[in-house]
């Protein structure tokens, strides 16, 4: 009986006050990917960095696309301050051709989330999506909606319940 309550103590405390360890590595040819283009970020280099990452991707001949993404980083830059650095901190998988990579670069005033999404068809991941924007506090939100508050129409309908819960 002691011991099965020092196990279940020790079990409990250590899983309370655990730390989330980082995600494991992505796959080598995306890290160096990722790597790259931050250190090049790093260095304001920003017209080489998404040379890099963007390419043998169909990212990349959609001009006006890549020149948003572009103004979008420079006009971040210019917010919150030269990046100084980059960590990954979540991979998701759909199956074994979807992989997202979400990171986060550091700044002097702000971090920034960067999501790159792969996809391989075969052999070979290929960046098919790559989004970047400062909601950052959306890292921390579990809910997956928004509870309706109580003096909106739908929520005081005579229907029990009501659309969306």
């Amino acid at each position: 009986m002691i011991f099965r309550t020092s196990l279940f103590s020790v079990l409990f405390w250590s899983t309370l006050f655990s730390v989330s360890a980082a995600p494991p590595p992505p796959p080598p040819e995306i890290q160096k990917a990722i790597t790259s283009f931050f250190t090049l970020l790093k260095t304001d280099k920003l017209d080489e960095a998404y040379d890099v990452v963007l390419a043998n991707t169909k990212i990349k001949g959609k001009e006006e696309e890549v020149k948003g993404l572009k103004k979008q980083t420079r006009e971040a830059i210019t917010t919150y301050g030269p990046i100084s650095g980059f960590e990954i901190i979540e991979q998701k998988r759909i199956g074994m051709s979807l992989l997202q990579i979400v990171c986060l670069s550091w700044s002097e005033n702000f971090p920034l989330r960067w999501r790159f999404t792969y996809y391989r068809p075969g052999d070979k991941w290929r960046l098919i999506d790559i989004f970047v924007d400062d909601k950052v506090g959306e890292l921390f939100d579990t809910r997956t909606s928004r509870v309706m508050p109580m003096d909106t129409p739908a929520a005081s309908s005579s229907e029990p319940n009501p659309p969306g819960f």
